[in-house]
């Protein structure tokens, strides 16, 4: 079984609410109730969006090499450049919130927060961009018709 599908769905739900989720961090973090330590959540889960991002594209890769027997190379590689695009601004995402859970300055920091979760919200359109070229590929360009993976063991 291609490891592809199993792997792409977890960015791109995850990216649907690391904006919602990062901007009620920010609020959380700067009311005097909350723990500085909150924003924490938000570093994990832009992490976590980051690193399946990029897992996801490195299987994809492995697997449009099968898929150019049957689909058109140019629906691969609107769907790779999508791919691309999500996977450097979920990178871009992760790295912005992690810069803002150690700067010392709390302007910095709440500037940084703003700004991560801002840019969080910008992976909605990219994310749901490469999903439905995904979608292209399988549904009308049939990608399943494609040479199984074979096993080496």
């Amino acid at each position: 079984m291609p490891l592809h599908p199993a792997l792409v769905h977890l960015p791109i739900g995850l990216s649907l609410v690391l904006g919602a989720v990062l901007a009620a961090l920010a609020w959380l973090s700067r009311a005097d109730t909350a723990p500085r330590a909150i924003w924490w959540v938000g570093v994990l889960l832009a992490s976590i969006v980051a690193a399946s991002a990029l897992a996801s594209s490195s299987a994809g890769e492995d697997e449009a090499l099968r898929l150019r027997e049957v689909v058109p190379h140019a629906a691969i590689e609107a769907h790779d450049d999508a791919a691309g695009a999500f996977t450097f601004a979920s990178v871009i995402v992760a790295a912005l919130s992690l810069v803002a859970g150690v700067a010392a300055k709390p302007r910095v920091r709440r500037a940084l927060q703003i700004t991560a979760a801002a840019s969080a919200f910008l992976l909605i359109p990219l994310a749901l961009r490469t999903g439905y070229l995904g979608g292209v590929l399988v549904w009308v360009h049939d990608a399943t018709r494609a040479a199984p993976i074979t096993s080496t063991q």
